[in-house]
């Protein structure tokens, strides 16, 4: 079981130089001493959700990192790159960092909540989980979290729905820019009954355009449920 432990995100933040962040004076006992007792222990942040639009996840151009060259061109990598360098500062570059919260509000007093960037931060989330490694961590894998995401709906395919139907669904979900490497033959949710892995491709769908009535239609053979269909070879995005 992995429990993570909300932290201040206290590194000095400078999008220009990530690799040159470093936690203030006044952490840095702190987060020593968490990573002396369990170098396993996952940091934790959640405050990707409070970024202007235009920084989030994706940009539409790339930053350069000054002093290592390195370029950017998510904030996702940018923030856990900072994490990985204000640690590695202390010397404990080999601690392992999870998200332990993420999301983004759907409904709040800032123009930014909508249900639409809810939608596609969600999108985009679920894309960067299934990269492996950062500029700086190239061959480390970064477990994500999603904060209080759909309420444990999930998008399944109806019983009675015809393998056309699971097959045009699929090849639909894949042209909207999911990634649907997961269901590939050398995915790790790959499965040889077309309905399971129509019913997880769906899903991700579902839950990237925030849980809506309609993301769930596919023309009738789509369904929501409240039991979570995950294995243990393969868990839902919910």
């Amino acid at each position: 079981m992995l429990v993570t432990t909300p932290n201040a995100f206290t590194i000095c933040y400078n999008q220009n130089t990530t690799s040159q962040n470093r936690f203030k004076d006044d952490q840095k006992y702190f987060f020593g001493q968490v990573s002396i007792h369990d170098q396993r222990l996952p940091l934790f942040h959640d405050g990707l959700e409070q970024c202007q639009l235009r920084l989030y996840l994706v940009r539409s151009n790339t930053i350069m990192d000054s002093n290592t060259q390195q370029t950017y061109n998510n904030m996702f990598d940018e923030v856990m790159d900072a994490t990985y360098s204000a640690m590695n500062a202390l010397g404990y570059g080999d601690v392992d960092i999870a998200v332990g919260e993420t999301g983004w509000p759907s409904a709040c007093d800032a123009a930014w909540c909508t249900p639409q960037n809810a939608a596609n931060y969600n999108l985009n989330i679920i894309k960067l989980a299934q990269n492996i490694g950062t500029p700086l961590m190239p061959n480390r894998h970064i477990d994500i979290y999603l904060f209080a995401f759909n309420n444990g709906k999930w998008c399944v395919a109806k019983q009675e729905a015809t393998d056309a139907q699971l097959g045009a669904n699929i090849d639909w979900v894949c042209s909207q820019g999911i990634d649907c490497k997961t269901i590939s033959p050398s995915g790790t949710c790959f499965d040889n009954r077309l309905k399971t892995l129509a019913s997880f491709i769906m899903n991700v769908y579902y839950q990237s355009n925030g849980g809506s009535e309609d993301a769930c239609s596919f023309g009738g053979s789509g369904i929501v449920v409240t039991t979570d269909p995950s294995t243990s070879t393969c868990v839902e995005p919910n």
